[in-house]
């Protein structure tokens, strides 16, 4: 070769070295990679990408619109409050009587309880979206980002104070208050009560509406706008999707991950093992084995099971044995609505009255208040913790479906996503449902007389709260212990693994056999690829 055609082949190597150097995104060596428990002796990479990813922009307008809307909705609650408040302790009513909403019967107030739960859940979860996208994305800044889902009330940030531990418990006891007025928000005021007996009180038709508890929703909604206003304002949120591939995919042009050569068929179990040539397995880890905070999730939901069991047999004792006869409704009706109307029949119920604490409806609206939240809010932690079971289950299955025909959407709407994913769609319905029929079996009454305070316990909506929880326990130990069939590694969100898992990005992934050798290699492509051959080894 002359010396003339070899300068120009040197020439256009370099060329090409500098061209390909320009593609590459610059990885600032200061931050630490995601997923640092990894040990192995691949080499990094940062992945090549020339697709840019989704930013989610239509769900942050959404979030934003719904953020808008929270804001004029809690202090529109309030402003009712105030209102209900002050027409409570009106001049014009009759000492210690309670103003009736004529129109609104007792069994119209427990369906609108219903709708009132419903939308309750609707804030919550929007807002809640907002508030785990801030608290991700600071996490990645404190370079401790290692799943795409988190306990987003349970992690705190360090540079963040939107999402420190202390906003997280505040946003905490928002949740709980909202969940707790929807539960409570109207009432039937007792009446003739003679001091005797249970039987001897009296509901009329019509209901009230509790102030306090009204003043209860509005403050925790706008707890939570507040803090989600917070979040969204301090926090730079490169994508709003909550696809993990689209995590992964922001990570990398951040520099905060980087690709690890070698690994195409460890998953998430694997993650500290070194990077050495495997061989396929016909089904992956299932969940409970690879996140240890899964397991603790799981124990609390299935604590439940006994707990409101053994508080449903105690009110079925008291109601049953002569020791409580006076404070008893030993009624037949078994219905999930309770009633205390006699064209239907009398539920049976508990009745105990705390006389002597105070003769004022307020305070005595305040003091059952704070009781009834404080006893939801088990279940309301147990329900919010429950979140990570099915955003991790949606997680495997969003990275799953590249081995599918369509393969991974990575663009998808996160709302769209959300409303058309059974695992959320079931959450949802468990946690209004659930929170309408605790508020069913556990109602405050006060007299209309006297402002004494009264505490109603059924026990037959004490257990079917029971059956809600244990078959939403059963289900989320489905997803939990469920082993994903086929030999594409299991990553459950873990960013570490998925970055390992993807060498080349596209809006709609595909998995599979790449390449054949004494060593194969398996990896992700914008066009379906051929099934991994059992009998080879990868790396």
């Amino acid at each position: 070769m002359s010396s003339g055609a070899e300068e120009q082949r040197v020439s256009g190597q370099g060329l090409r070295a500098e061209a390909s150097a320009c593609l590459l995104p610059t990885v600032n060596p200061a931050v630490a990679a995601v997923g640092k428990e990894t040990i192995d002796s691949g080499e990094t990479e940062t992945s090549t990408s020339l697709v840019r990813y989704d930013r989610g922009l239509k769900t942050r307008a959404v979030c934003v619109a719904i953020l808008l809307l929270s804001w004029l909705v809690s202090v529109g609650i309030i402003a009712w409050g105030i209102y209900i408040w002050i027409w409570w302790n009106s001049a014009a009513l009759p000492n210690g009587s309670l103003p009736y909403l004529e129109s609104l019967t007792e069994q119209t107030a427990v369906y609108l309880s219903l709708a009132v739960s419903i939308a309750v859940t609707v804030l919550n979860e929007s807002l809640g979206h907002i508030h785990a996208a801030s608290l991700k994305w600071s996490l990645q800044r404190d370079s401790r980002l290692v799943y795409n889902t988190n306990l987003r009330l349970m992690s705190s940030s360090r540079t963040s104070k939107a999402n420190r531990w202390y906003s997280n418990t505040v946003v905490l006891i928002c949740t709980i208050l909202t969940y707790s007025s929807s539960s409570m928000m109207f009432l039937t005021p007792a009446s003739n009560y003679g001091g005797a007996s249970a039987a001897e009180i009296s509901f009329p038709a019509s209901v009230t509406a509790i102030p306090i508890a009204i003043l209860g929703l509005g403050f925790g909604v706008l707890g939570q706008a507040v803090f989600a206003t917070w979040g969204l304002l301090s926090s730079q949120i490169p994508t709003w999707s909550t696809n993990p591939i689209t995590t992964v995919q922001a990570c990398e042009e951040t520099g905060s991950l980087q690709r690890v050569r070698g690994r195409c068929m460890l998953d998430v179990t694997e993650k500290s093992s070194l990077s050495n040539p495997q061989q396929p397995k016909s089904s992956q880890p299932s969940m409970l084995s690879s996140n240890r905070a899964s397991k603790l999730v799981l124990v609390l939901l299935w604590a439940l099971v006994p707990l409101s069991t053994m508080w449903g047999a105690v009110v079925l004792w008291a109601i049953t044995s002569d020791r409580f006869a006076d404070a008893t409704i030993a009624g037949s009706n078994l219905s999930l609505v309770p009633s205390t109307s006699a064209w239907s029949g009398n539920s049976p119920m508990l009745m105990l009255n705390w006389s002597g604490v105070t003769r004022s409806k307020s305070i005595s609206s305040l003091i059952s208040f704070a009781l009834i939240s404080t006893i939801q809010s088990i279940l309301t932690l147990a329900l919010h913790c429950a979140e990570l079971l099915v955003n991790l289950s949606r997680d495997e299955v969003a990275w799953r479906a590249a081995t599918s025909r369509k393969g991974s959407q990575s663009s998808t709407n996160s709302i769209i996503a959300a409303c058309t994913s059974w695992q959320t769609a079931i959450l949802f319905l468990v946690k209004a449902l659930s929170h309408w029929v605790f508020g069913l079996g556990v109602k405050v009454q006060i007299s209309n007389s006297n402002g004494m305070l009264f505490f109603l316990f059924r026990p037959v909506q004490i257990f079917y709260l029971t059956f809600v929880i244990f078959l939403f326990a059963i289900l989320a130990t489905y997803m939990s212990m469920r082993r994903p069939k086929g030999p594409q590694p299991a990553a459950y969100g873990h960013l570490q693994t998925l970055a390992d898992l993807i060498d080349e990005w596209s809006l709609t992934l595909y998995w599979g056999h790449k390449t054949t050798g004494d060593v194969c290699h398996a990896g992700t492509s914008p066009k379906p690829l051929e099934t991994v051959r059992m009998h080879c080894s990868y790396s």
